[in-house]
């Protein structure tokens, strides 16, 4: 049997540890604090999220979701010609916040959506690009495109988190690379339902129809995980009283169709109707912009891969037709939450 003056010393000894590591740590948490503010943090990943979360300090009434669509622009066009300013001259007295950025798509709406819908403030009416580019191969698991910081960072939105982010990021706590480039690279490219190559023989010979192949060709099915999620803000905000808005950007379809022929028209064609069958299920039946503008209106050529972005003329159609969605929603009179629109 332990005497009583063993028992004490031990106790002690055991204090003096336990001391000693709560030491430690408030050590190592001050020198932590030290190195984010000295070397700025997650600098491109926070610095992109300060500048959207700026634009809701302004208490916008709409909230204009999407990707580079948005704000490219050719040499020479004017700064004000962006789709979400275009959109914003025709509402003058409404404010409109932008929260886009290169390759923004469903997963990263949904992150923002429960992040936004966590404050006091919440815009009346939330506009979604969806760009039919995004539910591909090429740009679903592209690596560099999954934007694991900005989930992880909105969803855990407080200071000490943020210090503590890169050693526990280091330590793999989270997961930041969920795909690899090997496997991105070995990712089957599918022309409707069949696997047509890899996104590696693609890329050995990027011919322009590969390209619109690995582009849009894809058969989208109703279970898709970008799809769904979609679906469910549909749902989240109008249980939460307010108005999504989505739309489909458009696509090159002439330039497609003279490279494919007119199974490009189709595909596009079948894709869409199961974006609209599914969202209008929901109640968030989509603006159809898919096939609405001329290949002059596009602004991909010089880059030899065709995207979305548009030349001014492109661009203002899209707001023209942004302008007449949004005036019709607030004709309804059962959408109260856009009264202020």
């Amino acid at each position: 049997m332990k005497s009583p003056s063993s028992t004490f010393s031990f106790n002690r000894s055991g204090w003096r540890f336990v001391g000693k590591m709560a030491l430690f740590v408030a050590v190592v948490g001050i020198a932590q604090s030290l190195i984010y503010w000295a070397c700025g943090g997650e600098e491109s990943v926070l610095a992109r999220l300060h500048d959207h979360k700026v634009a809701l300090k302004e208490k916008p009434q709409v909230l204009f979701f999407g990707d580079s669509v948005l704000s490219d622009m050719e040499a020479g066009s004017p700064e004000t010609s962006t789709i979400p300013l275009l959109l914003q001259a025709r509402i003058p007295d409404t404010p409109i916040g932008v929260i886009a950025d290169r390759a923004y798509s469903a997963d990263l709406y949904q992150a923002f959506a429960d992040y936004i819908l966590r404050q006091e403030h919440l815009p009346k009416l939330w506009i979604f690009e969806i760009n039919l580019r995004s539910f591909s191969t090429g740009w679903e698991q592209r690596p560099e495109w999954q934007f694991e910081k900005e989930k992880i960072l909105l969803a855990h939105d407080y200071p000490l988190f943020r210090i503590f982010f890169r050693p526990l990021s280091v330590f793999k706590t989270f997961r930041l690379t969920p795909i690899n480039q090997q496997q991105f690279e070995m990712a089957p490219v599918y022309d409707g339902e069949r696997a047509v190559g890899t996104i590696a023989d693609f890329k050995k010979r990027p011919t322009l129809e590969r390209l619109f192949v690995s582009n849009y060709m894809y058969g989208l099915q109703k279970d898709d995980q970008r799809l769904r999620q979609l679906v469910n803000l549909c749902g989240l905000l109008k249980n939460r009283g307010v108005a999504p808005m989505f739309y489909l950007t458009p696509v090159d379809y002439q330039s497609g169709d003279r490279a494919l022929g007119p199974r490009f028209s189709r595909r596009i064609a079948e894709n869409v109707k199961v974006l609209k069958v599914e969202l209008s299920e929901a109640g968030c039946e989509p603006v159809d912009l898919s096939r609405r503008l001329p290949a002059e209106d596009f602004n991909w050529q010089g880059d030899h891969y065709p995207h979305e972005h548009l030349k001014e003329a492109g661009r203002r159609k899209v707001a023209a037709e942004l302008y007449r969605a949004i005036d019709k929603i607030r004709k309804r009179p059962a959408q109260i939450t856009t009264q202020a629109l």
